[in-house]
């Protein structure tokens, strides 16, 4: 990506001043240096040259500008001013020339030129200035190029070509200046230089001289003179002086001698002299040019065994070209040379010459790179300087030779000479086996890597073998330049392991989020109908309660026209008592009209409610199974059979009926008034009550299994997350194994090779960051990339291509680390996702306890009224008439076993209530407290809170426990007063009774005017006035407290499923796509980095062949 930014920052620049000589030139040494794109640096620099020449062309010819434009010119330049009070100054230079001289710009710009001197030239050099000022003499000036040396930063000497000029003044403004440009010869380098006073007294030596003769300052201070090293050298003084120059016998100081030398100790050397003269001085000094000598008479014996060197000759050396799968150019020497090597000697000493190839894939222990076709014998010489021990391998057919003679001497004798002989090769100057051990699972993996993708086979992976197959000339043609290989290599697309990595994790993205959907769906639906359950309870025990409270009004129009009130009623006082029938009558006939209106609307929604529930109640709502029974004349009766909702609509019909007639036809011979009468006392009740049973039972069901949901979703989403975890790992550790081939890419990179190249990068780094930039080459110095080319070698045993055949190869050593934090990642994500479903089933689970819990508490609370007005009627009605009867058995019976029900329904209340006080919510426990255990009478409507509080002497104004146990205990008084009456007639009634004559029946009249006690006028009131509001007020409390719990629940889902998506999304893009992304990005970077490795070292390396090939295969694949 870095890479890709300069580019595309050096393109915007382009299109804004395509001409800038710095941005070229920064950018040209970019390609070379780090980029090692040899092809496009020689093109920057050619641009660069163009540029410049015609700049200069421009000026007159010579550039004389001292700015930016000439300190990016890659001729090493100098200027240096003429002015007395700067004489000498440096004014300015670019990189170039401070390079050469070891220093950076700013520790040059404006000091003495004298610096870059030795101290001969240094103490004089003002004088030369001065004296070409005064008079005009130019020696050097203007004469063209001339040798030098000059001194760099750790005192050596500098051997370079020098041309001066002087820069033209063109106004009276102008200054002196000269400008001297440098020239570095390279074949210089092999040459070494000392500085000499006219005594022979060393004054100098080059760097060179380090390798060469093996002295460096150290042994040349003090006044070390010349002829304590070259003992001949005054007498030969003439000799040297000589153009061609002299041969000598050099004897460095000391015992540090490296090198193998000829018998005396010495080292050949042939000396040139360069006498140095000043205007004052005619000998100044000299320079001694001093070159290697190579001895041609060595005597191999000392070295490699008793086997001397047989000369060399050019005509012996020769090329061809060996085709096949991977064709190869082959030098070799030819075979008459073998002919002078004694096959004993071969066996005896194991030792092949190099002469028998100079191929580097069969030579091994010395790099022959640099080998040149004119001199072959020279080289070999050079070769055999050294105590190497070379070894041809078994492509060899002189090493096959070798092995057939072992073969031979073998089975003739039966001894196998073989025992005991080692191959072995010279690497960084230490005997190394050729074939160390490797492993057969290396080889094997290398073999099938090689035989499934080899760089010369003609197929791969989902090609076959038509005219569309890749081709070896069309991955060749990778190699060609960078910009070919950069185009293979800069494609971003995603690998296939990354590619089903992240269709994996996108499938789980979405099927948490369809999971966590459908969780939050079914919690609203469950619980939606949970809350429809409690409802259609309300719903049907209202009805209920109100078809009661119908017949109740009923039995009071029956009781009217029976004459059973007197007039005194509630504190009514009527003067008439028809007046006060007839007020009395009105006010039931509106209760009833009220009542089938309500009745109406509740029968309507309750027909609407779409019940899931038992087969059982479907049948008793859906199947004719009520028998209810009709009257048809004064005497005749007959039975029909209706379902529960026929049922109900029967009794509203003739209610409705009934109720438009006057009071005198309430009676029971009235077929309406006994219809709804009779009925509502017998089984069509006993089928509201099995109906409101079955819901409560449904109720408890749902409440009671509906947890099961939830905790399957946790268990899916467990085991969701368990499986893909289980898939998710592989396809991650696919993901690192293919990260891992990237990266192991480099791993065959030799390290020489790699050090050179950080050393490289961190010296154009350091170079950016001091403002200097050093001159890149209009070509690309081949030296250097021969010297890479070598170390690689080298490093590598000498190859044709860099291997890992015959050394262990070398692999990644992965620390699992991006395996572990992966998987700590997808550890700590699962334990959220699957937190939060724990979650939502815990508190799914204990809403739904909580309401399971008290449903037993709501169902005695909705039933209460209906109960205590089905007791309160069947008394009523069996007073009138005991014959009648109740469920279908005694009337009596009947109304004492209810009435026992109801004192355990009050104790059920109070009990289960305070068994669910922690379940409660604070609404529905203030609400209950203030209607059943403290005052109630501010909640009534219909009563003023003064006439509440003082009924039935402050009961109710006690709470409704005290008057609801009053109201039992006035039922049960009135039977038993009623039962005792039958058995005998002659016990009082209560005190405070009006008697009113009503039947002609003593005992008929007494049991009548039972209906006119005080307790019965008590409950005639209390009952539809305070019973009924506070059971309604308590239904429509529980309801309430069920809708909050219920609301406050699908709040927390709601706001924790969003959460859990913001979470998800939060993961998905925060932090999974910049993993998956860094991961595919990574690859890409890391392969990217091979364009900084030359082209010449890649093209060796074969696992980088290898997987290029297979890319490409892919990649082919893919379209």
């Amino acid at each position: 990506s870095t890479i890709n930014a300069i580019e595309e920052n050096f393109a915007k620049m382009q299109r804004l001043i395509p001409d800038m000589p710095k941005i070229i030139r920064l950018y040209g040494k970019f390609l070379v240096e780090i980029i090692n794109d040899n092809q496009s640096g020689d093109e920057m620099a050619e641009r660069l040259r163009n540029l410049m020449a015609n700049a200069a062309e421009k000026r007159g010819g010579f550039n004389t500008n001292l700015g930016d434009e000439y300190t990016y010119e890659a001729t090493p330049t100098v200027f240096v001013s003429g002015e007395y009070d700067k004489l000498g100054v440096i004014l300015n230079l670019n990189q170039a020339a401070a390079s050469v001289f070891g220093y950076t710009k700013t520790e040059l710009l404006n000091r003495k030129v004298n610096i870059l001197m030795p101290d001969l030239f240094a103490h004089s050099h003002d004088s030369f200035i001065e004296n070409f000022i005064r008079s005009g003499e130019a020696r050097f000036v203007g004469k063209g190029e001339r040798f030098l040396v000059g001194k760099n930063q750790q005192e050596y000497l500098v051997p370079i070509l020098l041309t001066i000029r002087q820069l033209p003044i063109n106004n009276a403004n102008s200054t002196i200046q000269f400008v001297a440009n440098i020239k570095i010869d390279k074949h210089l380098r092999a040459i070494a230089y000392m500085l000499l006073s006219p005594d022979g007294t060393i004054l100098g030596v080059s760097s060179s001289c380090i390798s060469m003769l093996h002295i460096d300052l150290k042994h040349v201070g003090k006044g070390r003179n010349i002829d304590q090293m070259v003992p001949d050298f005054h007498e030969s003084k003439e000799k040297y002086l000589l153009k061609q120059g002299g041969e000598a016998q050099f004897i460095p100081p000391g015992d540090d001698i490296r090198e193998r030398r000829i018998e005396d100790g010495s080292i050949g050397i042939n000396i040139t002299l360069q006498e140095l003269s000043f205007h004052d001085i005619p000998l100044a000094g000299y320079i001694a040019r001093i070159e290697r000598i190579a001895d041609r008479t060595l005597d191999m014996s000392k070295t490699v065994g008793t086997y001397r060197k047989p000369k060399l000759s050019s005509s012996q050396f020769e090329w061809r070209f060996e085709p096949g799968p991977r064709p190869t150019m082959v030098g070799e020497y030819g075979c008459e040379m073998a002919a002078d090597i004694p096959h004993s000697q071969i066996i005896e000493n194991s030792v092949i010459d190099p002469e028998v190839s100079m191929n580097r894939s069969h030579i091994l222990g010395e790099d022959t790179t640099n080998l040149q076709l004119h001199e072959p014998s020279k080289e070999m010489s050079r070769l055999s300087a050294k105590p190497s021990t070379i070894i041809v391998v078994p492509e060899s057919k002189y090493a096959k030779k070798a092995e057939s003679i072992n073969e031979d001497a073998k089975d003739e004798k039966g001894i196998d000479y073989s025992v005991g002989i080692r191959t072995l090769r010279l690497v960084n100057n230490r005997p190394t086996d050729i074939e160390p051990s490797v492993s057969s699972e290396e080889n094997e993996e290398e073999e099938k890597l090689d035989k499934k993708y080899s760089v010369f086979t003609t197929s791969g992976p989902g090609i076959g073998s038509t005219g569309d197959d890749f081709s070896t000339r069309e991955f060749a043609n990778v190699f060609r330049d960078r910009k070919s290989l950069n185009t293979i290599i800069n494609d971003k697309r995603e690998p296939p392991s990354v590619r089903v990595l992240k269709i994996a994790v996108n499938f789980l993205i979405f099927a948490l989020f369809l999971i966590g959907l459908v969780d939050y769906l079914v919690a609203v639906s469950q619980f939606q109908g949970i809350k429809d359950d409690v409802a259609i309870i309300v719903v049907a025990n209202t009805r209920s309660a109100e078809l009661l409270d119908l017949q109740n009004s009923f039995i009071q129009m029956i009781m009217l026209n029976k004459g059973i009130y007197n007039g005194s009623v509630g504190g009514n006082t009527v003067s008439s008592r028809d007046a006060y029938v007839t007020a009395r009558a009105k006010e039931y006939q509106n209760r009833i009209e009220e009542s089938l209106i309500k009745l109406q609307s509740l029968h309507k929604t309750f027909i609407e409610w779409r019940l899931e529930t038992s087969d059982a109640h479907i049948r008793l709502l859906n199947d004719r199974t009520i028998p209810m029974k009709i009257r048809e004349g004064p005497a005749k009766f007959s039975s029909n059979t209706f379902n529960l909702l026929e049922g109900t609509n029967q009794i509203l019909s003739k209610a409705f009926s009934a109720n438009q007639g006057k009071l005198n036809s309430f009676t029971m011979e009235t077929p309406d008034v006994f219809f709804v009468v009779y009925n509502l006392l017998n089984e069509f009740y006993a089928g509201l009550r099995n109906s409101s049973e079955f819901l409560t039972h449904d109720l408890k069901d749902s409440t009671a299994n509906k947890d099961l949901i939830f905790l399957s979703m946790v268990i899916v989403t467990g085991v969701l997350l368990f499986l893909t975890a289980i898939i998710l790992l592989p396809l991650m550790r696919r993901v690192t194994s293919a990260r891992e081939e990237v990266l192991a890419l480099f791993l065959d990179i030799p390290e020489k090779t790699v050090k050179n190249l950080y050393s490289r990068c961190e010296n154009f780094l350091a170079n950016l960051q001091i403002g200097e930039d050093d001159d890149f080459q209009s070509e690309f110095d081949q030296d250097d990339l021969d010297r890479l080319t070598k170390s690689s070698h080298e490093a590598d045993g000498g190859g044709e291509e860099f291997t890992s055949r015959g050394r262990r190869r070398k692999r990644f050593q992965a620390s699992g680390g991006i395996q572990g934090r992966f998987f700590l990642q997808i550890l700590a994500f699962s334990i959220l996702v699957e937190g939060y479903f724990v979650y939502n089933y815990i508190i799914s689970a204990t809403l739904i306890k909580n309401l399971n819990q008290v449903s037993s508490e709501f169902n005695s609370t909705s039933i209460a009224e209906t109960f205590v007005n089905f007791v309160h009627n069947s008394f009523q009605y069996t007073v009138m008439d005991p014959t009648l009867p109740i469920l279908g058995g005694s009337s009596e019976e009947q109304i004492y076993t209810s009435i026992q029900e109801l004192f355990g329904l009050d104790s059920i209340i109070s009990q289960e209530h305070a068994k669910n006080l922690p379940v409660h919510n604070e609404n529905f426990r203030r609400e209950f407290n203030d209607i059943y255990l403290l005052n109630p009478c501010r909640l009534f409507q219909n009563i003023t809170i003064a006439e509440c509080e003082a009924w039935a002497e402050g009961s109710v104004a006690q709470g409704m426990a005290v008057a609801l146990t009053r109201t039992y205990e006035n039922l049960r008084f009135l039977l038993t007063l009623h039962g005792g009456l039958l058995i005998n007639s002659s016990l009082p009634l209560p005190a405070g009774t009006n008697i009113t004559q009503i039947s002609s029946d003593p005992l008929q009249n007494k049991l009548l005017n039972l209906l006119n006690t005080l307790q019965a006028k008590e409950l005639s009131v209390s009952i539809p006035l305070y019973v009924k509001q506070a059971f309604r007020l308590l239904m429509v409390s529980f309801q309430n407290f069920e809708s909050d719990e219920y609301n406050a629940m699908l709040g927390r889902r709601l706001a924790y499923f969003i959460l859990f998506n913001v979470f998800i999304v939060f993961f998905y893009i925060v932090l999974w796509l910049p993993v998956i992304t860094g991961l595919n990005k990574s690859m890409w970077r890391t392969k990217t980095m091979l364009v900084m490795i030359p082209i010449q070292i890649v093209s060796k390396i074969r696992v980088i062949r290898v997987y290029l090939r297979k890319f490409l295969i892919e990649k082919k694949a893919d379209f």
